[in-house]
């Protein structure tokens, strides 16, 4: 109906601009915070749990090359901009939708079950 067009206007205007936060959280606190990992003792632990064998070769590299070379040639900061550039958002959009109605539906019925309650113990405690 006609009365609702500016409520859909408002709802798309509210989508477009989480999707644009969203996108620029993710590129901005991701990327570099994956990028520091890789900087620090992570990635040598992990191999040093994981991947005994390599464990040598991988210290013999890091020292040889150093970690900031490794880190610039993975590009990882700028494989995880590109794969958020890529997300197809529309999805990204419908699986939230999904996981939101899900949690709120539990929270649509826990408030029915309070508001219940509580309209069953005012009027006894009323007297």
């Amino acid at each position: 109906p006609a009365g609702f067009a500016p409520l859909a206007g408002a709802a798309e205007s509210l989508r477009t601009g989480a999707k644009d936060l969203l996108r620029e959280a993710l590129r901005e606190r991701l990327a570099p915070a994956a990028a520091r990992w890789l900087r620090g003792p992570g990635p040598r632990a992990c191999a040093a749990a994981f991947l005994p064998a390599l464990r040598p070769g991988l210290e013999r590299a890091l020292r040889t090359v150093g970690a900031d070379a490794v880190v610039r040639r993975l590009d990882v900061e700028g494989r995880v901009q590109s794969a958020v550039d890529a997300m197809d958002m529309r999805e990204f959009h419908a699986l939230l939708d999904a996981i939101m109605a899900e949690h709120l539906g539990a929270i649509q019925v826990l408030g029915w079950l309070l508001g219940a309650l509580a309209g069953l113990l005012l009027p006894a405690l009323a007297r």
